[in-house]
């Protein structure tokens, strides 16, 4: 009879330990991610240091609170003031040589530095170039490039104030074609000449709002076809590549409001001696010159 007893407390015993269970996770991290893609260039007279950072833990949670970065020159703390654009931050500096990290921090914990990038001063700077020019096409913003080194830097801002440590493209020519554009949109432009990854003088900067104002080329070769009665209306398509679709006037007035996205018209009404006349509609709404058959 004990011996029941004393197994039936074991077995108590046991299921009940077995049902205290501790945290099976490992407590949140409050140490920030480090930057690990931290940048320096020369433009010009001065050093750029640049970083892009997404706000994480160690554990790849969110960062939730405030944060600041610790710059380090030298080894030794670096106070001047960083500020972003475009998803990346930066900071400007003068020297000879200088070697830089950065450490990311919050009011509980620090990270591990990032690398360490250090650069020396080139005397031997590009000669600062211009925009000459700045105009719109049908479907991008064209740039024109005074300068006499080989290799440029485009970059691309919003507004006359702005500055991106990061360019958009690079080009040998003295022409750029901007084609990552939005219609009724603002867009501002400075570039540097660049030569063995040295860096000008940024150039003025230009803006532009772009617009487009020029019409489409017509379609072509339309052709009326009289069959039992009605009008059927045939066309090839205009070249222009920003075409949304065509307008059909019936003896100066139009028969349809909203482009269509086809290449014929049928006419129920159709008269002898009725005159059509077809033009072609872009994405900015311009309205080409019209193609006429009888």
């Amino acid at each position: 009879m004990k011996v029941g007893i004393y197994f039936l407390i074991f077995i108590t015993a046991f299921i009940f330990s077995c049902g205290v269970k501790g945290n099976p996770y490992p407590p949140y991290s409050t140490k920030p991610k480090p930057i690990e893609d931290i940048k320096v260039k020369q433009q010009g007279d001065k050093f750029v240091v640049y970083f892009n950072y997404q706000k994480l833990y160690t554990d790849d949670n969110p960062i939730k609170e405030p944060i600041y970065f610790e710059i380090y020159k030298n080894k030794n703390k670096f106070n001047t003031e960083i500020k972003e654009y475009g998803g990346y931050y930066y900071f400007f500096d003068k020297d000879k040589e200088a070697c830089y990290y950065i450490i990311v921090k919050t009011k509980r914990n620090k990270s591990n530095p990032s690398k360490e990038v250090c650069i020396k001063i080139d005397e031997n700077i590009p000669e600062k170039p211009e925009i000459s020019k700045i105009y719109n096409t049908e479907e991008s913003v064209i740039i024109q490039i005074k300068g006499n080194e080989k290799e440029f830097n485009i970059y691309k801002v919003s507004d006359e104030e702005d500055y991106s440590p990061v360019y958009i493209a690079k080009t040998d020519k003295n022409i750029f074609e901007d084609k990552d554009v939005v219609l009724n949109t603002k867009y501002c432009y400075y570039i540097t000449s660049n030569k063995d990854n040295i860096e000008s003088e940024k150039s003025q900067i230009k803006c532009i709002i772009f617009k487009d104002e020029i019409p489409p080329n017509p379609p072509k070769n339309a052709r009326l076809i009289i069959k039992d009665g009605v009008g059927f209306i045939i066309w090839d398509e205009s070249d222009s590549k920003d075409v949304i679709g065509y307008k059909i006037y019936k003896n100066g007035k139009v028969m349809n409001q909203i482009p269509l996205k086809t290449y014929y018209f049928e006419d129920k009404d159709y008269k002898e001696g009725d005159i059509y006349t077809i033009t072609a509609i872009d994405k900015a709404n311009n309205e080409s010159e019209g193609i006429t058959i009888k």
